[in-house]
């Protein structure tokens, strides 16, 4: 059986007075009699102390030049309204050249006096040393012929290294063994003992 069957003698007359207690409320409220208007304060007499004065509300501001300083900014410039050169500079592809100082920069000297023009200094080909030639991780000889690894990768003669300007020339094991590589300075021997390598 369930909580309220089991415990109607008590939860019946509660629901029953709660009820009432609701409709009472009701009934009293619409039959309230209507509030009576406040009566006004009696006017003052020369007798008695004056009441204390209203407190003055100011008045607003009517004046019409309180926002004239902000009317220029109000509309957007013609300027920025004609949008069509600045996209065109937007998508305008940039050329090295494009940040690369005017030639008519000048940069002051040290110790005063007139400035000395600015001198671009381009990358010669002299001055880059090619990169040395990479040691073998080790060398093989299978049925396949020889080969020499590199950097996990494994290169026969003729064929050129990946990522480096270096091709394979020649696989040698006796007496020790060796790698022949050709590269931009010239053919360099490289061995998996740095120590027996030739010059």
């Amino acid at each position: 059986m369930s909580f309220v069957e089991d415990n109607k003698v008590w939860i019946l007359p509660l629901l029953g007075v709660g009820a009432a207690a609701v409709i009472w409320l009701n009934v009293r409220t619409f039959n309230a009699p209507p509030a009576t208007p406040q009566e006004p304060l009696p006017a003052p007499t020369s007798d008695g102390p004056a009441p204390p004065p209203a407190e003055a509300q100011p008045a607003p501001v009517q004046d019409e030049t309180l926002w004239e300083d902000l009317r220029p900014v109000a509309f957007v410039p013609a300027e920025l309204e004609n949008r069509g050169p600045l996209e065109q500079r937007a998508l305008a592809h940039l050329s090295p050249e494009a940040f690369l100082p005017p030639p008519s920069a000048q940069v002051l000297r040290p110790g005063g006096g007139e400035p000395a023009p600015v001198q671009r200094r381009t990358p010669s080909t002299q001055e880059a040393k090619p990169a040395p030639a990479p040691p073998p991780d080790f060398l093989i000889e299978g049925p396949a012929g020889s080969q020499a690894w590199f950097e996990g990768q494994g290169y026969r003669p003729g064929q050129t290294l990946r990522a480096r300007p270096f091709t394979v020339h020649g696989i040698r094991f006796t007496p020790t063994p060796q790698v022949t590589l050709q590269g931009p300075a010239g053919t360099t021997t490289r061995s998996t003992r740095p120590a027996q390598e030739l010059p």
